[in-house]
């Protein structure tokens, strides 16, 4: 009877512990307690009530944007929900990175992050909700700058409570249409014969053919510049793709430039009183033909960027609540999401200084989470546990284990244990050292986030 009561302890205390820790999809493999500390200091999530049986739009504090079309939610058993909860956690600098546990890692492959988003959706009663099968939910996530190499990842919580973006999906290139009315309000002023004029509101406000086309766009106003012959060529194609109008203005540009620039080298002004040309006027001349081609070069290079975005056609299924829009962001990454969870803008990190490099961090305690992140550059690294409180941030055979030498690097650490919080960070020399060490110290939970925020405040994303 004794063996069996020690038996039964043991097997309840396995239960136990088994209970303290819980992969949770929002912070990762940790103690109810640790998360709960880490919900009071880290970037705070934001929940909408919304009517789902209409259409609706999101804007999060942070330039997130969600565009949600009528009946896109339903329950565990396929009914559709009319009453839902959406969470909206955005994570766009280095502190957030930390206290939310993430890294910057497809599988074997390291990444620079430009932002990451966590969606989720519940009931009234907290049940989770999925998306219906035939919907999907625009996502435009805000950029500091386009980068045509940016892809979107789609994340989830592994085995050891990391986090690997291990889906890749292309950025949408459908374009969301807004109200004319909307867009002559914030869209761009240009000349025309010298006149300081709105388009939208000269030529488009009034004219309904416009609603619903390329021009009710926010990508396609940002194109409106002071030349009349590329609006007119934007107007005389409004069924094709946005990037073939733009590879249209490339090609009229080249033309335009190439006949401009002709007549100003070969039709050289005479001097008015007869004889040879002056100092004066040959150095205006050179001027203006310099000039003249920087801007045109400028010109064309704009549009060839432009056309690289590959935009396409409006998606009239889309309407977008403008009421909610305090402004527009000038960059953002556009992903129709047929799932929720964990979405993040990336570009593959690819530095040539990058060599193979084995580091471990000592500790002085277990840590929960300890980080190796890069300074100005968006990428953190989660240390794989070796035992004895050793961290490694590269794998030795396969996977990432190239980092750029010499570069400063900093390591982070938080411990957790019986309600104590502990913090330590070193700042390193990538290559200098094969093993760094780190003593953790107790900090509570207003001191750790001060803390973290001072450590990574040059390495916020750019």
């Amino acid at each position: 009877m004794k063996h069996t009561l020690i038996i039964l302890a043991f097997a309840l205390s396995l239960v136990s512990c088994n209970q303290e820790k819980k992969l949770n999809s929002e912070f990762g493999l940790f103690s109810i307690e640790f998360i709960d500390s880490l919900k009071t200091i880290s970037n705070p999530a934001e929940n909408f009530e919304l009517n789902a049986t209409d259409n609706n739009t999101i804007v999060a504090k942070n330039g997130t944007i969600l565009i949600i079309s009528p009946n896109s939610f339903v329950d565990i058993n396929g009914n559709l929900i009319s009453n839902v909860i959406i969470k909206i956690k955005e994570n766009f600098e280095m502190s957030d990175f930390i206290l939310s546990n993430l890294q910057t890692k497809h599988n074997n492959e390291i990444l620079e992050s430009t932002g990451m988003i966590y969606l989720s959706a519940t009931d009234e009663k907290g049940n989770t909700l999925s998306l219906s099968p035939d919907k999907k939910i625009r996502v435009q996530i805000p950029q500091n700058k386009s980068d045509d190499n940016s892809k979107i990842f789609l994340g989830t919580r592994i085995e050891n409570g990391t986090i690997n973006w291990q889906n890749i999906e292309e950025p949408t290139k459908s374009l969301i249409p807004y109200p004319i009315a909307f867009l002559a309000e914030i869209a761009p002023w240009r000349c025309i014969e010298s006149d300081i004029v709105n388009v939208y509101e000269e030529k488009f406000k009034n004219n309904p053919k416009f609603e619903n086309t390329l021009v009710a766009t926010k990508e396609f106003a940002e194109r409106i510049g002071c030349d009349d012959e590329i609006l007119e060529i934007y107007l005389n194609n409004l069924d094709k793709n946005l990037y073939e109008i733009d590879e249209m203005i490339v090609k009229h540009l080249v033309k335009d430039s190439t006949d401009y620039l002709n007549s100003w080298i070969f039709e050289k002004a005479p001097n008015p009183n007869g004889g040879p040309r002056t100092k004066a006027q040959k150095d205006a001349h050179k001027w203006m033909v310099d000039n003249s081609s920087k801007n045109y070069h400028d010109w064309i290079n704009r549009y060839r960027e432009l056309a690289k975005q590959k935009l396409t056609k409006v998606d009239t299924t889309k309407v977008i609540d403008t009421t909610k829009l305090k402004e527009i962001n000038e960059a953002f990454i556009s992903y129709d999401a047929s799932n929720l969870g964990w979405i993040n803008v990336d570009v593959f990190f690819n530095d040539p200084k990058s060599e193979p490099i084995e580091l471990i961090a000592k500790t002085n305690q277990e840590v929960q989470i300890i980080n190796l992140i890069l300074k100005g550059r968006n990428v953190i690294l989660s240390g794989l546990n070796k035992s004895d409180n050793k961290y490694s941030f590269t794998k030795n055979e396969e996977g990432y284990n190239k980092l750029p030498k010499g570069e400063k690097a900093l390591i982070t650490a938080i411990g957790y244990d019986n309600g104590i919080l502990t913090f330590g960070k070193t700042e390193i020399i990538l290559g200098e050292n094969k093993i760094e060490t780190l003593d953790l110290k107790e900090v509570s939970a207003s001191e750790l986030k001060e803390e973290i925020k001072k450590t990574v405040a040059n390495t916020v994303y750019n």
